[in-house]
């Protein structure tokens, strides 16, 4: 528990929700910082596995811990943002790795310039802490992408609609005085890093910086990330938050576009759907034509089957089946005696 009168430089806000297998290593990324001046606030948003474990066996004075029911990770990082101390703030989440140096070339950065708002370039880990490295990969291919989209357009909040650069709340720090005008994070399930991000490059456009060339952050991707476990419902999220970003960011000038945006999406619906009807009217009917073929072939076989038997019937019945019997008659009673034979 901090309690020291003096208030810390940084505080460091990590919402931790069921990470018992990384948590211990965010917790250690920030407590060995170059930059020892911090406090670390961590809100355990209901974890039901051994998060809580982990994290008490930690008995460091900077640590500030706290507890609640799940109620999602905006309420937890407006809970550590509230309870901050320090004058500037920085994000972790339970699952990422701060670099050794971060938080002082992040705050030396944001003092030199005079910025609010800092980001910085980012490594990608898996599971295992692993740097991925493999150029093509999907990941890494989009992030050079959108950061190149960066470097060439002027305005930091256009950027951020062609694709989030700055990847996580992990990658934040700023100012606290600049939480208050932001407002707090918005109960948003797989953006509501993007949306922040997005009102910070917006509202502060001259003092916001992305650090190109300056990986300060290990961004863990696996199975359980929150953006993964729903692919279709994080892209309606996000496409949502794009429709409503441009009009904010351009205002009346774009409204009309947006709205005749929503119309021809709302057609291409209804084209996909009818296409979809069609097809499976489409189906149906070689459904029935099939279902028709085999009906046919089973009477067909049916009838077959009928006629060879009444054939056999026939044949059992004539008399040289009867004589060919008697003739037979010896041979088969041998045949039983001896079956080896």
């Amino acid at each position: 528990m901090n309690t020291s009168l003096n208030k810390p430089l940084i505080s460091v806000v990590m919402p931790a929700y069921n990470h018992q297998a990384f948590v211990a290593e965010a917790i250690r990324s920030v407590l060995t910082q170059t930059l020892q001046d911090i406090e670390l606030i961590i809100i355990n948003d209901g974890s039901s596995d051994n998060t809580e474990k982990v994290i008490l066996e930690f008995a460091d004075s900077r640590i500030r811990y706290f507890t609640q029911s799940n109620q999602g990770a905006h309420h937890a990082l407006n809970r550590g943002i509230a309870l901050a101390q320090g004058e500037y703030l920085a994000i972790i989440n339970s699952d990422d790795v701060f670099l050794p140096n971060r938080l002082e070339i992040m705050f030396d950065a944001l003092q030199q310039s005079n910025l609010d708002f800092v980001i910085s370039d980012i490594n990608l880990i898996n599971e295992y802490s692993e740097i991925i490295v493999d150029s093509s990969h999907w990941w890494l291919t989009w992030y050079e992408d959108v950061k190149q989209r960066y470097q060439q357009t002027p305005s930091p909040a256009a950027t951020l609609l062609a694709g989030n650069y700055a990847i996580s709340s992990s990658n934040f720090f700023f100012r606290a005085s600049l939480a208050n005008k932001l407002g707090g994070f918005r109960p948003f399930r797989y953006i509501l890093d993007y949306d922040y991000v997005f009102r910070a490059a917006l509202i502060t456009p001259r003092t916001f910086s992305f650090l190109i060339g300056q990986k300060l952050l290990n961004y863990r991707l696996h199975s359980s990330n929150t953006i993964m476990e729903n692919r279709l419902l994080a892209n309606i999220e996000t496409r949502y938050f794009i429709k409503q970003s441009i009009s904010k960011y351009f205002g009346d000038e774009l409204r009309a576009p947006v709205a005749y945006l929503s119309k021809i999406d709302n057609y291409i619906k209804k084209i996909q759907q009818h296409n979809f009807n069609q097809s499976i009217h489409a189906l149906r009917q070689q459904n029935d034509q099939l279902q028709q073929q085999y009906h046919q072939l089973h009477h067909q076989l049916h009838d077959r089957c009928e006629l060879l038997i009444r054939q056999l019937a026939l044949f059992e019945n004539s008399k040289s089946y009867r004589i060919g019997r008697m003739i037979t008659a010896p041979y088969r009673w041998f045949a039983s005696k001896w079956p080896g034979k």
